[in-house]
């Protein structure tokens, strides 16, 4: 999953920000903001259960069994949570893959143009 999302956001990166050189969120559209704010939000929900990971394995044997009894480092919760950012990000991919395709086919509607149909 991580290194799926760093390819994308690589492509991303490569395709939007270095050919223009511009990297604000005045110039980028609200799709692009949503794919980059919820691929953000599954690295920081990755990280946090990779970092409670980390701290449950470093504590003695004992006192794992202890937390394990009372599910004190919730488990369940934090993959949850994952899981369900993992679900947001794959929803926006699809939107930014298509709006990409309809750029790249020529086929964009801009809102306004509703109006001449």
């Amino acid at each position: 999953m991580i290194a799926q999302s760093t390819m994308r956001e690589n492509l991303y990166v490569r395709r939007y920000e270095s050919s223009t050189g511009i990297n604000n969120d005045a110039s980028t559209p609200a799709s692009h903001m949503v794919y980059r704010d919820s691929l953000k939000e599954l690295c920081v929900r990755v990280l946090k259960f990779q970092a409670t990971a980390v701290c449950y394995y470093s504590r003695i044997g004992t006192l794992r069994i202890g937390a394990d009894m009372v599910k004190w480092d919730e488990w369940d919760t934090l993959l949850l949570d994952v899981k369900t950012q993992e679900g947001v990000f794959k929803a926006s991919y699809e939107l930014l893959k298509d709006e990409i395709s309809q750029e790249e086919s020529g086929m964009f509607i801009a809102p306004g143009d509703f109006a001449h149909l």
